[in-house]
């Protein structure tokens, strides 16, 4: 669950104030249910398991593997959400706690290649100091403006390519 939700090593402070931010805006009382049970969430059997029993509909003594299995579904579902609802935070005047991406690139060659990707706030700086990076790189160079974008695009095919994320 941690891992869909993109957290920081158990970083509970940081998944209480995303869902903060997430809570109460979705519509869907089960979802809402799930991300104001995320404020809460510790390492504890009891917190762990009031989230799987919300998802599986179910009191953790009526569990059967099959409920497990679809608790499990649910939840990556819900955490999907959770990551698209964070992006989308400021109709309900909150900071946003994601940014979203998408990448279009299309080839006579290799066709279409697309990519939508979000990262969290806290992973802002490190985004900026590698855009800093390439572009300290490149900056001085004396190429037009439509051959760094091109060779950007085909950089970012190449991790579009490459990389399972």
């Amino acid at each position: 669950m941690l891992i869909a939700l993109d957290a920081n090593n158990n970083d509970y402070a940081e998944i209480k104030n995303r869902a903060n931010t997430v809570s109460g805006i979705s519509g869907d009382f089960r979802f809402d249910a799930f991300s104001t049970r995320l404020k809460d969430l510790n390492e504890t059997n009891e917190s762990i398991e009031s989230i799987l029993s919300l998802a599986a509909n179910k009191p953790p003594r009526l569990w059967s593997d099959n409920d497990i299995d679809i608790a499990l579904i649910e939840i990556a579902s819900w955490a999907k959400k959770f990551k698209r609802i964070e992006v989308l935070s400021s109709i309900k005047n909150r900071k946003p706690t994601r940014e979203a991406f998408a990448f279009i690139f299309d080839d006579r060659e290799i066709g279409t290649v697309q990519a939508e990707y979000d990262i969290k706030s806290s992973d802002t700086k490190v985004v900026e100091y590698i855009s800093q990076k390439i572009l300290s790189e490149i900056h001085d160079k004396d190429y037009s403006k439509n051959i760094l974008l091109a060779a950007l695009a085909k950089v970012s095919i190449a991790i579009v390519n490459d990389k399972d994320d």
